[in-house]
């Protein structure tokens, strides 16, 4: 994909710093529970976390971010943050009179999950706008994450201005990929906002939660245990629902993608439970490794053995981009370490 005049990835979207608070387990409304260890301040939101992890993969891939922060401290630490690692900030506004969105986030030790008290801040100022001022050439343009981003829920002439944005992305970029967060239980607003974009759509990039809201399907059973036919079946909808090329739900077991003539699963690297630390970022720990993939020429497969390795390494560290390593280190996982065993079977 890097042949030609079209070279880089472009991260559009959110630009979030995360507090992330280790804590023994999750409280009950109403009681006490205790923090485990100082607050960490990390990166949050897609177009920061995606573009670090792509950088310590491969120091030469041209990297963008395109987002808004509020004129304050956590605004100047994201923008520094991205600088130093020699990520293009010349598309991020900092915006007057914001506060830069920021994520409260507890990781649970006794539960392995995350819970996030999020305030949108600046984010909500991302528009149409700041990716129509963006300069073509791209190889992949990457948004995310849909669902929270509030200014492109809004219609213009009857037309979600998220489709608008992405349809203008299509137009910066060779192929436009998506995320999405996953917000409470809303199948309804899942399927009014992010339905109308598929069809601009390349690769869509979600956990299978968001699948399962988008298409009207539980893939968890009511014992939590995943149902394999069920994430395939919803990958398959998402294709007729529009995607244009490739769909790929993520999910603690493994990562299934599919296209228009393959189908390829891959489990996840066995991790003892001990050794998680912070599962906060491994999502875009994944995407981010995947679309790197793509972009250097890997297939389907290889691609989603390279995220699973990202995120292997995301979940041993102690925030969203604290785990990131090199290709090499990456390459040393995939050759050596074990997997789990699959919950999916393909032909």
């Amino acid at each position: 994909m890097r042949q030609g005049s079209h070279r880089g990835i472009g991260f559009f979207g959110s630009i979030v710093v995360d507090r992330v608070l280790d804590v023994q387990n999750w409280p009950k409304e109403g009681t006490l529970g205790l923090i485990d260890g100082a607050e960490t301040l990390g990166t949050g939101g897609s177009a920061w976390n995606d573009p670090v992890n792509v950088r310590a993969i491969d120091p030469e891939v041209p990297l963008f971010a395109c987002g808004v922060v509020g004129e304050d401290a956590m605004g100047r630490f994201a923008c520094q943050h991205l600088e130093e690692r020699s990520i293009d900030t010349a598309q991020v506004e900092v915006a007057e009179n914001a506060e830069t969105s920021y994520s409260i986030v507890s990781n649970s030790r006794a539960s392995g999950l995350r819970t996030h008290l999020h305030a949108t801040g600046a984010c909500d100022r991302f528009d149409c706008r700041h990716i129509e001022a963006f300069p073509s050439g791209l190889a992949i343009a990457h948004l995310g994450y849909l669902m929270l981003l509030k200014a492109l829920e809004e219609k213009e002439d009857s037309e979600l201005k998220a489709v608008r944005a992405l349809r203008s992305l299509q137009e910066k970029a060779d192929k436009v990929a998506v995320d999405i967060v996953s917000l409470d239980d809303s199948p309804e607003r899942f399927r009014k906002i992010v339905t109308p974009c598929l069809p601009e759509i390349d690769y869509l990039i979600i956990n299978e939660f968001e699948a399962g809201q988008i298409v009207g399907a539980e893939i968890r059973r009511p014992d939590d245990s995943f149902d394999g036919e069920a994430c395939s079946r919803a990958a398959e909808k998402l294709l007729e629902m529009g995607v244009r090329d490739t769909v790929i739900i993520h999910f603690p077991e493994g990562a299934l993608g599919i296209d228009a003539t393959s189908r390829k699963f891959c489990p996840s690297f066995e991790v003892a439970r001990e050794e998680i630390n912070c599962v906060v970022g491994a999502g875009d720990a994944f995407s981010s490794a995947v679309l790197y993939g793509f972009y250097s020429g890997r297939s389907l497969g290889d691609s989603l053995l390279l995220g699973n390795a990202n995120a292997r390494h995301n979940i041993v560290s102690s925030s969203s981009t604290d785990g990131v390593v090199s290709l090499a280190v990456l390459e040393e996982t995939m050759r050596n370490e074990a997997l789990r065993l699959p919950v999916i079977v393909v032909n």
